[in-house]
């Protein structure tokens, strides 16, 4: 029984509801019933546990030990004492599981079918009751730490945070290496005579405490039967309560006198120059309750893309592509951190930029009487709104967000409106703190950090950050500096104005009486619309999606690269317009460019979207974009094509593995159009793009027919040519030829040149054919089956790297199964370990039981057939069809009666006859093609390698066709092609 109850504060609408308890251990509980309706399948169960400790709790002698002991927590305990049994039971069981480590929370997170949730959730509590932690599993995971440390050693942004931890107060926790790697937690100890398992059941035993865990439980269940779950006596109420409080205390603040009126150079991995700002935030504005910290305003204020803005001074004047502000609070210290992503231009003008942060604080502060509380008026109704009107998530999200907000909120009744909550009113605290920190906008109070790729060929990096290996010279700023930084610039700059964004009409249309198909709606000839009556969710809200069709979007690398221009360019020219207005509105704007369309999208109240999807069209398909504009995106995209090539192995092989299969302009052929392109090149193919354009509008949710009608036509009458509507072309995708009586394979060599990045990629696909219901129902169960094995094998017990996964894909309708092993080992070596792991699984697979596989089905069948929880999914599901051109409206009923068909030998016969043959002298259907994505470690060994046969068995060896990157169109070209035109 629960020692007392609470009760949270919940929003105007939805169907959620809920329970507070607190055990008689002190463990806060939050229990909330997800309903569903007659008929529909029960959503999966969810729970996620916070825990009041992180990496600021680390001891001193073994930095990483909080992300350690997360690790060590997933690898048995004295109830379920096998490794990956956890795993591998949520897996088979339509589930997953994940945890994170910050600085003040340790959060751990599952979800399940709703058949097996106490299963799960009985596994979930022993980590927090007997966790084992075995020598050997201590001594096997120290790696897969030190795997993660090495893939976040190619992040700019993880870099240069640590660098500022270097060089904050050493004796402040935030200073701490918070990663781990091997040589914090093994060698460094060991040289000391510190044992790390010791130290970690030492950890565990101080901070695993009830009284500073809460627990989010999320099902379909009733709240009483809930409850009964988590208070029975062996249950949650039985975690051990060591007696602690939630907040920590720390001694000193990270930034003291010293530590400010800096700038550091250090030498960023990737071609980008980036100019961090940080101002620690003063004691006086630090509040215990989060929802009255001045930041949330000050933050908004600060990076705001109005007209007359800071961003949008900097941006009109080409010096900075992008700014961004944000603060990084904790319970008793803070920073606001001002981001300026510069152009060549700008990093010739540091002084100048900030002095422009700075005179932009002091208008602010100007306005403290006057514009800050009309502001803090908006932001407080918006959020509001966004509170009372928020989607509902789907279980393991919202267990997640309910988990984290009870680790932060002042009082467990706040979990839900946390995230939302604003200061009542701009009263005489909220200026004085808002002062107080705009007071310490100027160079004496400031770090500045400047990523300068010129910085290592000038030699002056002497220092090293020795963590994460960061290269970099420090200074105090010069008084010629200061002065400079401190003048008023001459440029027009001013807050922003009212807000006209902001919804009026919150009106819900009555819900339609039963669920139909979605309606299309022929405008003219140039223009469709999707429309679908919502007979579902009760919200003001809709989605709206217009497609630009256009076929020179795609038919040249040229066409591709003018797409992405437009796409930054139009989100260049629209920010100071309209997206810091339409955020604070909770209206949300996306565009993007895909194979041969631009889309808008607008998500939010249907009154404010109607009126933005209009004018955004109207700007897209007339308004000029001028030289300025055009030269300050194209510069940042060329360095964003150039900085992919240095981004980790594994996104290296999923891009050449995508470039392998669609036949499309390759990325560095869009790199090199790129580079070519012209203003006067830009506005010709861009005028070719609006003349040739036909529209396709997608509408859902609170939005009547006729004002989707009215909006297609606006749309209509915009893109004003004769050309009839024609949706794109189908992509084509490359159809493996099946080996046969012969064992053949395909192989890709990538090279990745990176210097710090020290582990390759090998992604292995095995493709099935085109989609049919049957075929997909079959693969989705094999590799439920396969994933928590391969991941388990590979990650967990031979610890090949932290980067193990496998995938089910449905690339443009042709299915396949990939494996994925990122790591410092010779890929030859892995691609033979995933064979054998191959091999043992098929052993595996023949012997398991009929009752194994109908789980399995059961649990996959529940997964696909729970609904959509919010207008959002369902809009997606919407869209996912019309993009493919399939228009297959009842998808999910007919992949739940192939489900339903599933059996054992389906299962062992589709593995033996695309993976792995009963018979290698019969190798059936098998079509495999792998990526090597090969990092300065191991590519120049494979320069010199005979890699033309592969064994893939004792007695078994395939051919190789081996492909080098810069071949894969003319391998491509001369391959066969599935026929598209048949669609399911």
């Amino acid at each position: 029984m629960a020692a007392s109850y609470w009760q949270p504060v919940t929003p105007v609408e939805g169907d959620l509801t809920y329970r507070g308890l607190k055990l008689k251990n002190g463990m806060i509980v939050l229990l909330v019933h997800y309903p569903t309706k007659d008929g529909e399948e029960k959503a999966p169960s969810a729970a996620a546990l916070s825990l009041a400790r992180g990496n600021l709790s680390d001891p001193w002698e073994f930095p990483g030990m909080a992300h350690f002991c997360e690790h060590m927590l997933f690898l048995g305990n004295d109830k379920y004492p096998i490794e990956g049994e956890y795993r591998k039971y949520l897996q088979e069981h339509g589930g997953g599981s994940n945890a994170s480590t910050g600085p003040e929370m340790t959060l751990y997170k599952f979800r399940i079918a709703d058949d097996y949730f106490e299963g799960g959730l009985d596994r979930f509590l022993n980590f927090f009751k007997t966790p084992l932690f075995t020598e050997s599993a201590t001594h096997r995971e120290v790696l897969a730490v030190d795997s993660e440390y090495k893939r976040n050693t190619l992040s700019d942004r993880i870099r240069s945070l640590n660098l500022v931890k270097h060089l904050c107060n050493p004796e402040h926790v935030f200073c701490r290496f918070a990663s781990g790697n091997e040589k914090s937690l093994s060698q460094i100890p060991s040289d000391n005579n510190l044992d790390l398992r010791t130290n970690l059941l030492r950890f565990y035993d101080d901070y695993y405490s009830a009284d500073i865990m809460n627990l989010v439980v999320v099902s379909s269940r009733s709240l009483d039967d809930l409850e009964q779950m988590v208070t029975k006596e062996d249950s949650f109420s039985s975690v051990p309560s060591k007696g602690l409080t939630k907040p920590i205390s720390l001694k000193g603040v990270p930034f003291e006198k010293q530590h400010l009126g800096r700038f550091v150079e250090y030498v960023p991995l990737q071609d980008s120059m980036i100019l961090d700002v940080f101002v620690p935030v003063p004691q006086t504005a630090i509040t215990s309750d989060p929802a009255l910290r001045c930041s949330r305003l000050l933050t908004h204020i600060l990076g705001h893309e109005c007209e007359g803005s800071l961003s949008d001074v900097l941006r009109s004047q080409g010096l900075v592509s992008e700014v961004v502000v944000l603060s990084n609070m904790k319970e008793s210290f803070g920073h606001l951190k001002a981001s300026f992503v510069l152009t060549d231009k700008g990093f010739d003008q540091i002084n100048f930029i900030v002095s422009c942060l700075c005179h932009y604080a002091a208008l602010i502060d100007g306005e403290i009487e006057t514009g800050c509380p009309r502001m803090h008026s908006e932001k407080k109704k918006a959020r509001q709104l966004l509170f009372d009107y928020q989607s509902k998530k789907q279980p393991l999200p919202l267990a997640t967000s309910l988990a984290s907000n009870l680790r932060y909120a002042a009082k467990p009744e706040e979990a839900i409106n946390h995230p939302y909550a604003m200061p009542p009113e701009f009263d005489d605290f909220q200026k004085k703190a808002t002062r107080a920190c705009l007071h310490l906008f100027k160079p004496e109070s400031m770090l500045i950090l400047l990523g300068n790729p010129e910085l290592k060929k000038s030699g002056r990096a002497t220092e090293t950050e020795p963590w994460w290996d960061v290269k970099y010279t420090a200074r105090d700023l010069t008084d010629e500096e200061k002065t400079k930084m401190s003048k008023t610039p001459d440029v027009p700059m001013r807050l922003p104005e009212e807000n006209h964004w902001l919804p009026s009409n919150t009106d819900i249309l009555p819900l339609g009486a039963g669920e139909t198909n979605p309606e299309e709606i022929v405008i003219s000839d140039n223009t469709r619309i999707w429309w679908k009556e919502n007979c579902k969710f009760s919200t003001p809200k809709c989605k709206v999606k217009v497609l630009l069709h256009s076929p020179s979007l795609s038919s040249t690398a040229a066409g591709c690269a003018t797409g992405e221009v437009t796409a930054a360019l139009f989100v260049h020219a629209m920010s100071s317009k309209y997206y810091y207005s339409e955020e604070v509105s909770h209206n949300e704007i996306h565009f993007e460019k895909s194979h041969s369309r631009l889309s808008v999208s607008v998500t939010g109240f249907a009154d404010v979207a109607v009126r933005l999807s209009k004018s955004l069209t109207s700007d897209l398909l007339k308004v000029p974009f001028d030289e300025n504009s055009f030269n300050l995106v194209k510069e940042k995209l060329c360095r964003d094509y150039t900085n992919t090539n240095l981004k980790n192995a594994s996104i290296q092989a999923a891009r050449a593995m995508k470039e392998l299969l669609v036949p499309s302009p390759g990325h560095n052929d869009i790199h090199e159009a790129l580079k070519q392109l012209s203003f006067s090149q830009f506005n010709s193919l861009l005028d070719t793009i609006r003349s040739t354009s036909s529209a396709e509008l997608i509408s859902f949710g609170n939005l009547p027919r006729e004002m989707a009608a009215e909006l297609g036509k606006h749309i209509s009458e915009l893109i004003c040519n004769k050309v009839e509507f024609c949706r794109p072309v189908l992509q084509k995708v490359v159809r493996l030829p099946q080996e046969g009586s012969g064992l053949r394979e395909y192989l890709c060599l990538h090279y990745s040149p990176n210097p710090t990045n020290k582990e390759s990629a090998v992604a292995v696909r095995y493709q099935f054919g085109q989609f049919s219901f049957k075929l997909a129902a079959r693969v989705i169960i094999l590799r439920s089956l396969l994933a928590p094995r391969f991941f388990t094998t590979l990650r967990t017990q031979e610890q090949l790297g932290y980067g193990v996964s496998s995938a089910y894909h449905n690339l443009k309708e042709v299915l396949y199964l990939q494996l994925n092993v990122r790591s410092s080992t010779d890929p030859v070596k892995v691609h033979e370990r995933i064979d054998v792991f191959l091999k043992n699984f098929h052993k595996d697979l023949i012997a398991m039981s009929e009752s194994v596989i109908e789980d399995c089905v059961a649990s996959t069948k529940s997964t696909y057939a729970a609904p959509n929880s919010n207008l959002f999914d369902e809009f997606s599901e919407l869209a996912t069809e019309i993009s493919r051109q399939s228009y297959c409206w009842d998808r999910r009923r007919l992949m739940l009666d192939e489900l339903s068909c599933v059996s054992h030998s389906d299962i062992v016969s589709l593995f033996e006859t695309f993976i792995r043959p009963s018979s290698w002298s019969d190798p059936k259907c098998r079509s495999v093609v792998s990526v090597y994505s090969l990092t300065d470690a191991h590519a120049d060994a494979f320069k010199s390698r005979d890699t033309s046969v592969r064994a893939v068995d004792d007695d078994a060896s395939a051919q190789v066709c081996k492909i080098d990157a810069e071949d894969i169109a003319c391998w491509r070209d001369g391959m066969g092609f599935f026929d598209r035109s048949v669609q399911v």
